[in-house]
Parts: C-alpha cells; sequence; structure tokens
C-alpha cells in the first residue's frame, strides 16, 4: 500500500504544478479470495471501498475528484441475489438497506468530491440505476462536466469539497 500511496501523491503533486485536475480512479481487487464475483469478495468490498475513498481523498493526495466503485456488488444482495442481472442464482451477503449505510458512510470517508464508475458493464434496469445513482450520491458527476469546461481557467490546483448527500 506504501508504493501506492506514494505514486498518487508524486502524481497529485505533478498535476497540481501542471494544473491539470486528478481524476483518481479506485479499484478494488480479489487477493485472498476466488475472484470479485464471490461472496467472500463481496462481502470485504464495502469496506475496501470505503477504506480506499477516506485514505486517497486526504489533503496530501492532491486528488480533485475520486471515481469510484459503487460501495456494495447490487447482485449479491438479497433482493438482486437471484439472478436479476446475469441469470446467476448467489448467497445474499447484505441487504439493500446495509447498501445504503455503505453508501452514507462512503460520503462520509470521503473529503473529496466523488463520482460512481460504472466498471464498463450496464448497470441493470432503470430502477436498478435510479437506485445506485440516488443512493450514492451521484450528483457528484456535475463536477466532471464543470471540470471539463473549466480546465485552464482554475485560479487555484484543487477544487472544494462537497457533501453530496445532505
Amino acid at each position: 500500500m506504501e508504493h501506492q500511496q506514494e505514486l498518487v501523491r508524486q502524481v497529485g503533486d505533478e498535476c497540481l504544478k501542471a494544473y491539470v485536475p486528478f481524476l483518481l480512479d479506485l479499484l478494488s481487487y480479489a487477493i485472498d479470495e476466488s475472484g470479485t464475483d464471490s461472496a467472500e469478495f463481496a462481502a470485504r468490498r464495502p469496506d475496501l471501498t470505503i477504506r480506499s475513498a477516506e485514505e486517497f481523498s486526504k489533503p496530501q493526495y492532491g486528488v480533485d475528484i475520486l471515481k469510484l466503485e459503487f460501495p456494495a456488488d447490487l447482485k449479491w444482495t438479497r433482493e438482486f441475489s437471484n439472478g436479476a442481472f446475469d441469470g446467476k442464482e448467489r448467497p445474499p451477503a447484505y441487504h439493500l438497506a446495509e447498501v445504503r449505510q455503505y453508501c452514507r458512510q462512503l460520503n462520509d470517508a470521503s473529503v473529496a468530491p466523488w463520482v460512481i464508475l460504472s466498471a464498463g458493464v450496464d448497470i441493470g434496469p432503470p430502477e436498478i440505476r435510479r437506485f445506485r445513482e440516488d443512493r450514492a450520491g451521484a450528483e457528484g458527476a456535475r463536477l466532471v462536466h464543470e471540470l471539463r469546461r473549466n480546465t485552464g481557467r482554475r485560479q487555484t490546483g484543487r477544487l472544494r469539497s462537497t457533501n453530496f448527500l445532505g
């Protein structure tokens, strides 16, 4: 982890010197588990996502916006573990109520603005997308648009953080 922390600090310093926004894309990987599509990894993912956001949103890294995974894999919730996403039934790792709490914890843990990644996959029917957007504070996407529109015209090298969930 120390190697990753130092690398992110260096990139943050370079972005600040060049007046370039720093969007850090954080992904978690299965190391001890059999893979990312396992009950063991699904159970660990909320903690990994929240701790990563807490660490890398600290000012010493110079991150303007965090690009984060959704803090839980909805395929492993009791409500969707019947194969709603891909036809594969799974033993549930959590309930949607717990996922809502993970979203609040993620928002509280990050002092930097953040947006949710799609992980390059379709995130399901509209009702599932709305759940993800509403519960995770997806309004952070506005900041990406503002960065793109205003890059090069900012007075400082850092954005101010905003709490989008209230």
